[in-house]
């Protein structure tokens, strides 16, 4: 299974922006989710306010399943993406709004911080050897490790290309942290569960916020190395 999606499945609700290939996301959540949620899939070459409307008219609609919402389209409307606002940040009980696109430049600063971000397929695999290098740390030396000093360090005459290093950083960190937690579920006591899913479900909201120009990601990639567990490799 995809760990993309095991980020998904964390929460019963959410909002999340998927950035990758359109075709292979969607091929992953329907193989997901078919058997055991409601599905619906709206891909548009164009996603405008109409079909923003149908859907939320579907979401008024009562429903006994978990519901995924998937949005998948290669332009969008600013009056679309206006109402679905609503919709992103107040998603419901069992409900999951998922937008893919290709191209997360094509959303308003709006949608994007009333989401969680994931890049699909972007983690190389020395990245990811390096995060979970990371999370099988103390907390007060993983800022002292070289990687985490670089990355920390860059300057803001790149910041936008920073913001988006730094960024990812946190998503695969917090990504790689949720999938220990499941490893571990099963040999811990229900005490040690829960204190890690609320450690994990703070960090995974503040990601939320690392779309907003004010937010300091540095700051919020130290509090995600300072509060996250220790995990053995």
């Amino acid at each position: 299974m995809k760990s993309y999606l095991d980020t998904i499945d964390y929460k019963d609700s959410g909002s999340y922006i998927l950035v990758g290939d359109r075709e292979s996301i969607e091929k992953d959540i329907v193989e997901r989710y078919r058997t055991k949620s409601s599905v619906l899939i709206y891909n548009e070459k164009l996603l405008d306010i109409a079909t923003v409307r149908d859907i939320i008219a579907e979401h008024s609609l009562k429903s006994i399943k978990k519901r995924y919402f998937i949005l998948s389209f290669f332009s969008i409307s600013i009056p679309a993406q206006n109402a679905l606002l609503k919709l992103f940040e107040e998603p419901g009980f069992k409900v999951v709004f998922c937008i893919i696109t290709s191209d997360k430049q094509k959303l308003l600063p709006t949608i994007l911080s009333r989401a969680t971000l994931i890049e699909v397929g972007s983690t190389d695999t020395a990245t990811s050897k390096k995060i979970l290098d990371l999370l099988s740390k103390d907390s007060c030396l993983r800022l002292e490790d070289t990687y985490v000093k670089k990355l920390l360090a860059l300057k803001d005459k790149d910041e936008k290309v920073d913001r988006e290093l730094i960024s990812m950083f946190i998503q695969e960190l917090v990504k790689a942290a949720y999938i220990k937690e499941k490893d571990l579920q099963s040999k811990q006591t229900a005490a040690e569960n829960n204190t890690n899913a609320i450690v994990y479900d703070r960090i995974l909201e503040t990601n939320r916020y690392a779309s907003y120009s004010g937010t300091s990601l540095k700051i919020l990639a130290e509090y995600a190395l300072l509060t996250l567990p220790k995990y053995q490799l």
